[in-house]
């Protein structure tokens, strides 16, 4: 045989392995997200465990989610609590699978927590893909009936017990908050599993209320002790007043100066995105906008509306671009707002905390 037929034999042998091989692989490349997820399940990480609020919302949100998915993958709720959000949180940021079938919905106070020198943050909120924000909501301080604290005002007078899930949750946050930057005189016991589990103790005398809930949490979860009087709304944390409740103080009317109030503003500010949903870094762009496309039309479906009013879920939702945007935007605080709220969330630590026994 000649050589440069033996050379055109080899070279034609290369080139259609060569074919063969960009045949199979341009199909993958251009693999739309109906065809990625097809087939697939798709999980969505819950950071509280079941019964409580954001668990509440967890599954009415993905009941309707998946049918907005392209290609109908399985949508699996994992309930991952711990640390009041950041067990899910950092398992998200640097664990999960970043190809687009694992998202998660975490702690409102996830969103804020590196910002604030949360040493046991492993994530950077503004890396994350923001798919949407189901609900903004006021934070709420609540007394059971049978508490000798009955009102705002007796909070800087009297001791409070209340309980939490952990040291990254709202539930600790809030009061620690409080006590540091208005004189309150909560004491917080930590190491419950859920928000649930803290009502059951409110019941049972272990404490006496929970502070860091959500209003519409409360709602959907203990609407008839609220209703019935048993459970009592002392104060409420957000940027401004919630129309809901019009009586119930805020707790910037407690402090006077204007760079406390700001300092505040922010630390609450977790309260506008408080149900995020969360992407891994990393996600392809694609499938990153066909799930916010897919959380869209879920906020808009009429059957997922109806559920949720039915439930007493308040909805107030966000698109992910929005949600991301405003996250950047808390970040990009002035310095000495973020060094105040710094300061007294290092002051809310305080003496060392109570555990449940």
């Amino acid at each position: 045989m000649r050589p440069w037929t033996t050379l055109g034999t080899t070279l034609g042998t290369t080139l259609a392995a060569g074919a063969a091989i960009a045949a199979l692989a341009a199909p993958a490349a251009a693999q739309s997200p109906a065809e990625f997820y097809k087939g697939k399940n798709l999980t969505v990480v819950v950071s509280a465990g079941t019964g409580g609020g954001y668990d509440t919302y967890a599954r009415a949100f993905t009941r309707f989610f998946e049918r907005h998915v392209p290609g109908k993958p399985s949508v699996i709720v994992q309930n991952m609590p711990g640390a009041g959000g950041l067990r899910a949180t950092n398992h998200l940021f640097t664990t999960a699978a970043k190809d687009g079938t694992v998202i998660g919905t975490v702690h409102s106070a996830m969103t804020m927590a590196p910002l604030f020198g949360q040493k046991k943050a492993q994530f950077k909120p503004r890396e994350f893909g923001w798919v949407g924000n189901i609900s903004s909501e006021s934070t709420i301080c609540v007394a059971w009936h049978t508490a000798s604290v009955k009102t705002a005002q007796d909070l800087l007078k009297k001791p409070f017990i209340v309980g939490s899930t952990g040291a990254g949750a709202n539930m600790s946050r809030f009061p620690k908050v409080l006590n540091a930057a208005v004189g309150t005189k909560i004491k917080v016991i930590e190491g419950y599993k859920g928000g649930s589990d803290v009502v059951l103790a409110m019941e049972r005398g272990e404490v006496e209320g929970r502070c860091g809930w959500t209003y519409s949490g409360l709602l959907s979860t203990h609407g008839e002790n609220y209703k019935a009087g048993r459970i009592r709304i002392l104060l409420q944390a957000a940027i401004e007043k919630d129309p809901n409740m019009p009586d119930v103080p805020i707790i910037t009317d407690f402090v006077k100066s204007k760079l406390d109030r700001d300092a505040l503003k922010l630390i609450f500010a977790t309260a506008v995105i408080a149900r995020p949903v969360l992407a891994p870094p990393g996600v392809p762009a694609d499938r990153l906008a066909a799930l916010r496309e897919a959380f869209d039309a879920t906020m808009k479906d009429p059957e997922f509306l109806a559920y949720a009013e039915k439930n007493r879920l308040e909805i107030r939702s966000m698109s992910g671009k929005a949600a991301e945007s405003l996250v950047r935007e808390f970040y990009d605080s002035p310095t000495e707002v973020v060094a105040r709220a710094t300061a007294i969330l290092g002051a809310a630590q305080g003496p060392k905390k109570g555990k449940k026994k």
